[in-house]
């Protein structure tokens, strides 16, 4: 049962990134706002995937709509490190998971993007699959050291 409370923290705490990232760098510069302007909305777009339901705004208001997308984003990696607890144990299905994660980051980042190469930020990309490994590296080791 350790496991897998270890690897929802895990997951949870990537989860948390987007939102306080987003926090540390508001308000979200414009279209004009320079190359870290746009690694860090990137970043920020490839780790916080749930910010979008904050469009609920409208309705629930704008605390309501900002809490309901950080929790929703803590719920997405939560499932996403029950589904690592469950693989830990296996070094070949903790590799297979972590490439259909990166497939759908890769998806995801190509969706923002347009489809288009021309406007995909590689370097966002790159830090968002290596933050994203963080857990799938941390987690299987603190499990086989745990069992020692």
């Amino acid at each position: 049962m350790r496991r897998f409370y270890l690897a929802i923290m895990g997951f949870s705490i990537i989860g948390l990134l987007g939102p306080v990232l987003r926090r540390m760098v508001w308000p979200p510069s414009g279209p004009n706002g320079g190359v870290m302007s746009d690694l860090i909305n990137d970043l920020v777009y490839l780790l916080w995937p749930a910010q979008a339901l904050a469009a609920v705004e409208v309705n629930i208001g704008t605390n309501k709509a900002a809490f309901f997308a950080v929790a929703a984003n803590i719920l997405l990696f939560g499932v996403i490190g029950v589904l690592l607890a469950i693989v830990a144990t296996r070094r070949t299905l903790l590799v297979i998971m972590f490439f259909l994660l990166s497939c759908l980051v890769l998806y995801w980042a190509l969706w923002g993007a347009g489809f288009s190469l021309k406007y995909l930020n590689w370097s966002a990309l790159v830090i968002a699959l290596f933050v994203y490994a963080l857990p799938f590296i941390i987690v299987p080791k603190l499990l086989s050291s745990e069992k020692k």
